[in-house]
């Protein structure tokens, strides 16, 4: 966490995320938490440039 803060940062969600505990145990499956993880992240970037850009 981010000294001072209650929150994780991503890379210490990423971490857990991929941690033999969540279930994650081989190099395959962290391979696909982290292409759905970049798809919404890219999605979330998206919505986020579409809410920011003027009506056409």
């Amino acid at each position: 966490m981010l000294a001072g803060t209650s929150r994780p940062t991503p890379f210490t969600f990423l971490m857990i995320e991929l941690a033999s505990g969540e279930g994650c145990e081989g190099v395959a499956e962290a391979a696909r938490r982290l292409e759905l993880a970049t798809g919404d992240i890219q999605g979330a970037a998206e919505a986020i440039q579409r809410a920011g850009s003027p009506a056409r």
